[in-house]
């Protein structure tokens, strides 16, 4: 029986098992003698097969949309992981693509707006302020140094958009009229900002892109309720990876 929810490193997914592993990771990464710049160099070596498989599904995802031309919105950013893996995907695939950008949308407070459609069951319950890194000044720094290692770095790649995703989803709509989605993907885990962000995206994406979202079928059940509203429960297919099963994603046609 799962216990109820507190979000420690990172996901409800974990086990006890996983966190000791990731523990020993952890100190294993502080004590190992290299210098700094080669664990940097040594991804493999010290991250986890978890964090290996989500990489793995963004560039599936990425793959899955090639040729399709817009944006990347990573709704709920947390720590970076998965606004910087879109981002180093695209400019390693991609590398003279300047349509496709990458824009992280965040409290950087943590999570807003429960209600009670977000309740999935007894065992599960979303509350205020999870996922709150509160790094949106470190976030910025790295967006510094990645600009420095890119093709066309003249021209913005990964762009913050930091408040209650409620307002600042339809404020950056209203003065980007020009914009169309590629992928969305979202991890906010509550209805209301998902739902917000869906209906107005949505009508900015074409056939063969993708929405993505953390946790359907299992933690989010808001998020299922705002995915039907927003599509008026359309046939869409409902697809994941088994290697990285918390990416739910749909596929326009």
């Amino acid at each position: 029986k799962m216990k109820k929810n507190k979000e420690q490193k990172g996901s409800i997914l974990y086990s006890k098992k996983d966190l000791n592993v990731f523990e020993q990771r952890e100190n294993y990464f502080k004590n190992s003698k290299e210098k700094n710049i080669d664990k940097l160099n040594s991804l493999t070596k010290f991250s986890s097969r978890q964090n290996i498989a989500k990489l793995l599904a963004q560039y599936e995802i990425f793959n899955l949309t090639k040729g399709v031309t817009g944006d990347i919105i990573e709704g709920g950013v947390y720590f970076g992981s998965g606004l910087f893996g879109w981002a180093n995907i695209a400019v390693s695939k991609e590398p003279f693509n300047y349509q496709c950008k990458i824009l992280g949308f965040d409290t950087f407070e943590g999570s807003k707006g429960v209600t009670a459609r977000d309740k999935s069951s007894k065992n599960i319950v979303r509350r205020e302020g999870e996922y709150n890194a509160n790094n949106f000044n470190d976030l910025k720094k790295a967006i510094e140094i990645f600009d420095l290692d890119r093709p066309l770095s003249h021209i913005k790649k990964i762009e913050l958009i930091k408040g209650d995703i409620v307002k600042t989803v339809p404020k950056y709509c209203a003065s980007n009229k020009q914009q169309s989605v590629r992928i969305l993907h979202l991890g906010m885990n509550l209805y209301k900002p998902t739902l917000i962000a869906l209906k107005n995206f949505l009508p900015r994406m074409r056939k063969g892109s993708i929405i993505a979202i953390d946790g359907l079928n299992h933690a989010t059940a808001g998020c299922m309720d705002a995915l039907n509203e927003a599509t008026k429960n359309k046939n869409y297919k409902l697809q994941n990876f088994d290697f990285y099963p918390n990416f739910t994603f749909l596929i326009l046609k």
